[in-house]
């Protein structure tokens, strides 16, 4: 998939531009939209903590509150110390959307987000997906499977790159 372009999409007067592995979060009155890629060589739970080190929280605390993130979204315990380089990317998938569960961005950008997944896997990352919804993450979604654009308030289908 190609990147966001911005001459295709702007926020507010900001361009976006999201790569395959990163994730889009906006905060704040005025938006400021940033990307955070996974770092390569930092395992799965130092790059979920990433996300909490801004706020001051104390670094036992992140490293707990990572793996609890990491354990909902169903990564396998034995690959929260494994780095980002080292995970598959349906694995990568899920370190993202689990800094997103600890970040709580105002808009989410999934490029597909259950791709690979197992059906049960899937429907737990839909399921939280939805609970972010829920707490006012707007999330904006592409996906092939018409399972997951099921759950959607809103569809848009694209054909021909239009």
């Amino acid at each position: 998939m190609n990147a966001l372009t911005p001459d295709v999409v702007d926020l507010h007067g900001t361009p976006l531009a999201v790569s395959q592995g990163e994730y889009l979060v906006v905060v704040g009155a005025k938006p400021r939209p940033r990307t955070f890629p996974l770092l390569p060589y930092h395992s799965a739970v130092e790059n979920v903590a990433l996300a909490l080190l801004h706020n001051g929280t104390p670094r036992r605390t992140r490293t707990w509150q990572a793996t609890e993130a990491l354990d909902r979204v169903g990564l396998d315990r034995h690959r929260h110390a494994a780095r980002a380089r080292d995970l598959s990317e349906a694995e990568r998938r899920r370190v993202a959307i689990a800094r997103a569960l600890l970040v709580r961005p105002g808009l989410l950008l999934c490029d597909g987000p259950t791709e690979g997944l197992a059906d049960a896997d899937a429907g737990t990352i839909l399921d939280l997906l939805d609970e972010l919804h829920r707490g006012g993450t707007t999330l904006v979604v592409v996906t092939h499977d018409p399972l997951v654009a099921r759950r959607a308030d809103r569809v848009v289908n694209l054909a021909d790159g239009a």
